[in-house]
């Protein structure tokens, strides 16, 4: 979900930027710049917390073997 919000975000300041249509010009290329950034950065987290989630989950998965130990 966070992946997705930044993405759009991104694809919102894209479009600012590039039809910002009639109006306050400064205003939108603000909100652009701003949508660009938090859309990047947003993605970045993502990408880290699914790093550092899978970096935590590690040591609680079983462990595999090559072969079925028997006793006996």
């Amino acid at each position: 979900m966070l992946g997705l919000g930044g993405l759009l975000s991104i694809a919102f300041g894209v479009i600012m930027f590039a039809e910002p249509g009639g109006g306050a010009i400064a205003l939108l290329a603000l909100i652009a710049a701003f949508a660009l950034v938090s859309g990047v950065m947003q993605i970045v987290y993502a990408f880290e917390l699914r790093r550092v989630l899978g970096e935590l989950e590690r040591p609680f998965r079983p462990r595999t073997t090559a072969k079925p130990v028997t006793h006996g």
